[in-house]
């Protein structure tokens, strides 16, 4: 580029001293055309005039397209980094939209997940396991209580689980499992209760023994060794275990409750900056 200028630059200085020696000799040449010198000096005049007019003019249009064609192009750049961010725009809005119609179902499913899980329910079948005279209709209540009560715990775990996303940040990892870690701890506590129940039945009978099937049933080791007279007296120590099982689950309830708000607010957060993204 640098030499084709100094090329345009070499020529037209050779021009410039070149032209008027040469135009200096073909005027003393003698035109039989011409009535006289007068003329032939006026035809070159005329003629050279316009020549330097069109040239002049030829150079105004050249760098006037050569702005226009440069303008353009800065047009054209500057337009498709606009076009570009306009899209981007767009996409980033679709994307917040999407995600937040998803964290409507997922708070959605979150608020029925906790209100299936509060313990009040199991308070109910706690004191009625609690109660003295623990008959065949009231064990018969418990089984169909605790029954009902795994069907809404499914229920609800399996909304929450079908919305989680198939590609999950920390936040919803962790959430996730102590989503699964609640789920399993009260389905455990179900199918327990449904063990004491029994089993209470059992103690009233005379020379009761355990099956080893109702044994087995039991998820937890310290249930089963209370049951097999290892802790104590068996009426006592169930007592017992209740009260203290209560109260694990008031305490993983809680943190659960709290572990679930603090999953939708990081989400409401974590969508609130797709639109802040650059």
């Amino acid at each position: 580029m640098q030499k084709k200028k100094k090329r345009i630059i070499i020529l037209s200085i050779l021009l410039i001293l070149i032209c008027p020696i040469v135009i200096n000799a073909l005027m003393l040449i003698p035109c039989k055309w011409a009535s006289g010198n007068n003329v032939w000096v006026g035809f070159w005049g005329s003629y050279l005039g316009s020549m330097l007019s069109a040239g002049a003019a030829f150079v105004i249009l050249y760098i006037q397209r050569k702005d226009n064609h440069k303008e353009n192009n800065n047009n054209r750049q500057a337009n498709k980094v606009e076009n570009a961010e306009n899209r981007k725009l767009q996409i980033n809005e679709i994307h917040y939209r999407q995600e937040l119609n998803w964290l409507g179902d997922f708070r959605k499913a979150i608020v029925e997940n906790v209100n299936v899980y509060t313990p009040h329910n199991l308070l109910y079948i706690i004191n009625t396991l609690l109660q003295d005279e623990y008959t065949q209709a009231q064990n018969q209540e418990v089984q169909d209580k605790t029954n009902k009560l795994l069907e809404k715990y499914v229920q609800a775990d399996t909304t929450v689980g079908i919305i989680m996303p198939t590609s999950m940040n920390d936040n919803l990892l962790a959430y996730n499992n102590k989503r699964k870690e609640m789920f399993s701890f009260l389905c455990n506590i179900i199918n327990d209760l449904q063990v004491i129940g029994y089993a209470i039945l059992t103690i009233k009978s005379p020379g009761y023994r355990f099956t080893q099937k109702l044994l087995d049933r039991c998820t937890s080791t310290e249930l089963k060794n209370i049951l097999l007279g290892q802790e104590g007296p068996i009426y006592k120590t169930i007592e017992l275990w209740l009260e203290n099982k209560y109260k694990e689950i008031l305490n993983r309830f809680d943190d659960f409750r709290l572990s679930s708000i603090d999953c939708v607010n990081a989400e409401l957060n974590r969508i609130n900056q797709i639109l802040q993204k650059e």
